[in-house]
């Protein structure tokens, strides 16, 4: 099963400002012609604001790139960008012909999460992206969602949420995408049993621009209204209420406990194959 494996130098050596480099890596900021720079196509950001993407132009027109791109050199003798996509796209668009780089060497996968956690720190990804984002590194590197908590400094529940955007109905995923529809409101949506009734609760959370606690009161009254099979377990009381909050914060998953003083049932929930394995690992050698 996947272990958390280490990525390249790391963040530390790439955020700081003191890093001290290797003999091999440049110290000195570098002029570029823009035509010898190409984007990541593994970068998280796919989408750029046409509005904000020209007035960055405009600004770069009268001040240039403040803020030099960070780049590493290909075998090819062109440059993949690491870091900067949006001041790149808007000094294209602007009409420069050269720009500032730092150039560091390092492995896809440092380069990958670097790209991740820039734009997580910039506040630049919608919520779709980020979820793709951890994605992409838990699947291309073999990282655990704990390890990619680790790397990106978030808790692992809050990674384990944002992936479980991903299972949305394709339907929804655009209005998560372009910002109709925001992240706690998507996770509401996910506790519909039905997808066709959580496309309809989506475009009416849309449509009326219901907050999170009016969404979470219409699916309240949708599972209240529902004819559920009588369970011979006995109600869960408050104590046990507890316990499944308890669980659910440490676990990074929703859990949930039914049944009497006799024994009862014990559910967690898991999102897709990886995490499943993740989670039977978890229970053999234990949550730390």
């Amino acid at each position: 099963m996947a272990r958390q494996s280490g990525l390249g130098r790391g963040l530390d050596a790439l955020f700081a400002d003191t890093v001290e480099l290797n003999e091999k890596e440049d110290r000195t900021v570098k002029r570029v012609k823009i035509t010898d720079i190409e984007p990541d196509k593994n970068q998280p950001r796919k989408i750029f604001d046409e509005e904000k993407l020209t007035e960055l132009a405009d600004s770069i027109k009268e001040n240039g790139v403040i803020t030099p791109l960070i780049v590493r050199k290909e075998e090819n003798g062109r440059y993949k960008l690491i870091a900067g996509e949006r001041r790149w796209r808007a000094a294209r668009r602007a009409g420069l012909d050269e720009v500032d780089v730092y150039i560091r060497e390092i492995d896809d996968a440092t380069a990958d999460l670097y790209a991740l956690v820039e734009n997580l720190q910039r506040v630049d990804l919608n919520p779709l992206e980020e979820a793709n984002g951890y994605k992409l590194l838990m699947e291309k590197y073999h990282l655990t969602q704990e390890s990619v908590a680790s790397q990106v400094g978030k808790s692992r529940p809050a990674v384990t949420n944002s992936l479980r955007l991903l299972s949305l109905p394709d339907e929804i995923l655009p209005m998560l995408e372009n910002g109709s529809l925001s992240a706690g409101q998507a996770r509401t949506l996910l506790g519909y049993d039905d997808e066709n009734v959580m496309i309809r609760a989506a475009r009416e959370a849309v449509v009326k621009k219901l907050s999170v606690r009016e969404m979470e009161k219409a699916l309240r009254s949708y599972k209240s209204g529902k004819d559920k099979p009588k369970s011979k377990l006995k109600p869960i009381n408050c104590d046990i209420k507890a316990v499944e909050s308890d669980l659910s914060e440490k676990m990074g998953r929703r859990v949930t406990l039914t049944g009497g003083s006799k024994g009862g049932i014990l559910s967690i929930q898991f999102y897709g194959d990886d995490d499943l394995n993740d989670l039977i690992e978890k229970i053999t050698y234990g949550f730390r």
